[in-house]
């Protein structure tokens, strides 16, 4: 598959105390109903089709990592499977305006006068993560990220979600994987609405972990879009942080994506 509770040691020395005691639960916290395994996972896939051809909203977002710290507005325009557009704007002045597609990402910075040409390698540099296009589109529309119905899920113990994983508990404890190129990856159902709540990705090979929450939703009964998302992505070399709150959805009212390159600009450094 492309793209810690610790909760362990808590658990572990639990069982020592009480042996075959029963399990209890935090006053005013509700046993979670239980559900088949099969089932959150044919949940996870319902979530990971909705119906759209077409997108367009106005976000404001806030990024903070170690060395920037930036709050600007942004309209974002996708078309599925095929182009993602974003205008970035400073005092109501685009600055920014970027095209990208399931092989090329393309920017011009109007404050600086240049422009940038790329393949998708550029954003697996930048962040340390091997995007994919339709994985930058998950993420945005709060969909399950890297989903693979014909992947092998495992449900693991959460008071407060239900919980799919891509590898079983031992492996998720121990953050270790039997390949190189795996990740692990949780996804978190809320049990009142059964939405995406949470997402937990672990690379154990690079020591990348990254937590995306999805907090409330626009919803029209085919489509949901989180109204605020929370990205936190640590690496060895960084710490992101990035908010964003969705404004204004708008499904299905097909907007033109173009991106003009004038031709003073020059490759940006």
């Amino acid at each position: 598959m492309s793209v810690n509770l610790k909760l362990t040691a808590f658990l572990f020395s639990f069982f020592l105390v009480v042996a075959c005691a029963k399990k209890s639960i935090p006053v005013g916290l509700e046993k979670l109903e239980r559900k088949k395994t099969s089932e959150l996972v044919d949940q996870l896939e319902l979530l990971s089709n909705p119906e759209w051809d077409f997108l367009s909203t106005k976000i404001t977002t806030r990024f903070l990592s170690n060395e920037h710290k930036q709050n600007f507005k942004t309209s974002l325009k996708m078309k599925k499977d095929s182009l993602l557009n974003v205008t970035i704007t400073f005092a109501a002045i685009p600055i920014i305006n970027a095209v990208l597609s399931p092989d090329s990402l393309k920017v011009v910075n109007k404050k600086d006068k240049c422009y940038m040409l790329e393949d998708l390698r550029f954003l697996k540099r930048k962040f340390e993560i091997p995007f994919e296009f339709s994985q930058v589109e998950e993420l945005l529309l709060g969909l399950p990220l890297a989903w693979d119905k014909e992947s092998r899920y495992h449900q693991l113990e959460d008071l407060y979600h239900y919980v799919i994983s891509s590898h079983k508990k031992r492996f998720v404890n121990r953050r270790e994987t039997k390949n190189d190129d795996e990740i692990l990856i949780r996804y978190f159902l809320s049990p009142k609405t059964m939405e995406l709540d949470q997402i937990l990705l672990d690379s154990p090979q690079d020591t990348t972990s990254i937590r995306i929450q999805y907090f409330d939703r626009y919803n029209d009964g085919s489509f949901s879009l989180p109204q605020r998302t929370e990205i936190n992505i640590f690496t060895p070399r960084d710490t992101i942080y990035v908010e964003l709150k969705f404004q204004k959805p708008e499904v299905e009212k097909e907007k033109v994506i173009f991106l003009t390159i004038p031709e003073n600009y020059e490759k940006c450094n």
